[in-house]
């Protein structure tokens, strides 16, 4: 850690600079001083020498030039005590951003899960929309049970990270909206199934109807919605985190140079 020794180095050039004006002013005076001896002299007083001169003519300039150099010494050890608990308010402060950018990155694994299950929703959607339902009715169950298995760990990543960081902000908003739209999906998704299904070996009439062609194509359209909604939100909600991360760490940076430097 540096050394603040701005006031040391101001004090000494205050004396070292008046040291010099005196010399040239005891130059420059002597004239002066010489007509104040003859004075004296004549008024049948003690004779100081030249300094009860310049003691007489500027004892208010002397007095405030001393003053100032009392001030200057009583007010260094405040001054350094002041710059000791700013390094030591900085140095706390990084510690917290510090921490605040590593609980940040610690949701990319989350977020990765999330477009995992975006490819799986994806999938089902191009198989609904895509296919002869005859011939890719098998190709459903392995992407719609890969989706079903992992939203619900993600949902609790999630609301466990919104409760962590809160929903201020652009980034708390965000991550906000993706839960309601990982909800919203994980309805979509079921409905989307069940009229799959209804569609090819039919629903069990015991717990469901089978779907007409009017909720099927329902079915279909707020899967779409609901999937194109949230990928919308987990775009701007990368691009917004990585940000805020970036940002915590350049603040972390500058408060180590207050702290350190």
């Amino acid at each position: 850690m540096k050394q603040d020794n701005s006031l040391a180095v101001a004090f000494f050039a205050l004396v070292m600079g008046g040291t010099v004006a005196w010399a040239i002013a005891s130059d420059v005076a002597a004239p002066i001083c010489s007509a104040f001896k003859l004075a004296s002299q004549k008024a049948d007083k003690p004779y100081l020498g030249c300094l009860e001169f310049w003691f007489e003519r500027y004892q208010a300039s002397i007095a405030a030039i001393i003053g100032a150099g009392v001030a200057l010494a009583v007010l260094r050890p405040a001054f350094l005590q002041i710059q000791f608990l700013k390094r030591e308010s900085a140095a706390r402060m990084k510690e917290i951003v510090e921490q605040s950018a590593r609980s940040l990155e610690g949701e990319r694994p989350m977020i990765r899960d999330i477009r995992d299950l975006m490819r799986e929703a994806k999938s089902l959607l191009y198989i609904y929309r895509e296919t002869d339902w005859a011939q890719s009715y098998r190709s459903w169950d392995d992407p719609e049970e890969r989706f079903r298995s992992g939203i619900d760990r993600v949902l609790l990543a999630l609301l466990e990270n919104e409760a962590k960081f809160g929903s201020d902000g652009q980034v708390g908003e965000l991550r906000s909206k993706m839960a309601d739209g990982l909800n919203r999906l994980r309805a979509a998704i079921g409905q989307l199934t069940l009229a799959f299904i209804s569609g090819t070996t039919g629903l069990d009439p015991e717990y469901f109807e089978d779907f007409t062609g009017p909720q099927m194509d329902a079915a279909r359209d707020e899967a779409v919605a609901s999937f194109e909604g949230l990928e919308d939100i987990i775009s701007s909600f990368v691009i917004k985190h990585d940000a805020e991360i970036r940002e915590s760490w350049r603040r972390a940076r500058d408060l180590a140079k207050l702290a350190y430097d």
